[in-house]
């Protein structure tokens, strides 16, 4: 009788030991690893945003790097999943927000310099909606849209609100086809869709508590947006993700961008690489070679993670290439994405996966050698990684 008035008051907890207890009975072993670079390229339309429903276990992300003319960063994250806040078919919006010169390594309060959002939604209350057809889900008084060429990203939170539109500089791009494919028989993929550069304007309202008054500021500035779709576990796709962004001023854009397989998988990268210059992209590559020049290890997480300080990309296509150095200037974030989950559910993940997000300031040096032209450029960047286990 105990154990029956367990499962009935844990059957969240239950439906997921049993689905990790499966995945790791019939986790694939040297088995094909299917890159972008596989099947024909495909075009990025907005139907690729849109949020694609299905069996457990999903996960669809809606994701936006913004940097601010002032130098403060910003990141909006909305989230559909069958897992999170409860049973399945969840929903979540989080945000972080750093002001220029502060740092934060765990995940806390705010701060006067960091501000941060979390707020879950459950499908089956009517928390969240969505449009069946061009791009526009609801969350409660949370909204993604796009109409008329502009998007719209409206996020609210007792501390930290965001309304903001934005215009593409760039079209959507996805890496080759834009998918990845695990395993003989493909079932299980990880899809992405990107708009490298962007240009926002609105405005934001961030405070340390729900008692202090609300501070409105007007807020413009450049970023990067992708949606990512998986219907596995993240572990079950990749160990490591890591992302570097250089959106300058003078319309260059920089992005390099890697997904490394799960063990038993090969090859083992999945990486891809874009130039553009104003409205246009002038080089793109899968075949990306990379040497580690040093490195530093975090035990902070429960784990130990081996973190890139310093490491070098050689991306090639046709006799055109890009040597990129990037250098770790400074540690901005550091997240555990299940910190808010309930104990329980942590220690049954923890089975499988120990998650840490990262996100640091980066210095850059670029040697783009194009059509038989060689440019020199350096700058100032920032990296995105995220370890599953």
């Amino acid at each position: 009788m105990l154990i029956l008035n367990y499962i009935k008051k844990n059957v969240f907890s239950v439906i997921l030991f049993f689905s990790l207890f499966f995945a790791a009975i019939v986790s694939a072993q040297d088995e094909p690893f299917y890159r972008w670079d596989d099947r024909e390229a495909a075009e990025a339309t907005i139907d690729n945003l849109q949020v694609n429903l299905q069996s457990s276990p999903y996960f669809d992300s809606w994701e936006h790097w913004m940097w601010l003319d002032n130098g403060d960063f910003l990141f909006v994250q909305f989230v559909v999943s069958s897992f999170g806040f409860g049973i399945e078919r969840q929903g979540s919006v989080k945000a972080i927000y750093v002001r220029d010169g502060f740092q934060t390594t765990a995940h806390g309060r705010n701060t006067e310099g960091v501000f941060r959002a979390r707020r879950g939604f459950e499908w089956d209350d009517g928390d969240w909606s969505f449009e069946e057809s061009g791009f526009e889900m609801h969350f409660q008084d949370c909204e993604m849209s796009f109409n008329n060429g502009v998007f719209s990203l409206i996020m609210h939170d007792d501390t930290l609100s965001v309304d903001v539109s934005f215009q593409p500089e760039l079209d959507l791009y996805r890496p080759g086809d834009g998918r990845l494919s695990y395993g003989w028989d493909r079932h299980t993929y990880y899809d992405l869709t990107v708009l490298p550069r962007f240009n926002f304007s609105g405005q934001m309202s961030a405070r340390v508590s729900r008692s202090d008054p609300e501070n409105w500021v007007e807020i413009a500035g450049v970023g990067y947006a992708e949606h990512n779709r998986m219907n596995n576990f993240p572990f079950e796709l990749g160990r490591r993700w890591n992302g570097v962004r250089a959106l300058r001023e003078d319309g260059l854009t920089i992005i390099y961008d890697e997904v490394l397989a799960p063990t038993g998988y090969e090859p083992e990268r999945a990486p891809w690489m874009i130039i553009a210059l104003g409205d246009e992209i002038i080089f793109e590559a899968q075949e990306i070679q990379i040497q580690a020049l040093s490195s530093m290890q975090d035990t902070a997480v429960g784990h130990t993670y081996t973190l890139p300080q310093n490491y070098s990309l050689l991306a090639v296509n046709g006799e055109d290439w890009v040597q990129l150095q990037i250098q770790t200037r400074e540690l901005v974030s550091r997240e555990n994405p299940l910190a808010i989950l309930s104990p329980i559910i942590q220690a049954i993940l923890a089975q499988q996966m120990i998650p840490s997000d990262y996100e640091f300031r980066v210095d850059y040096e670029a040697q783009i050698h194009i059509d038989g032209h060689t440019a020199h450029v350096a700058g100032a960047g920032w990296e995105t990684l995220n370890y599953t286990r």
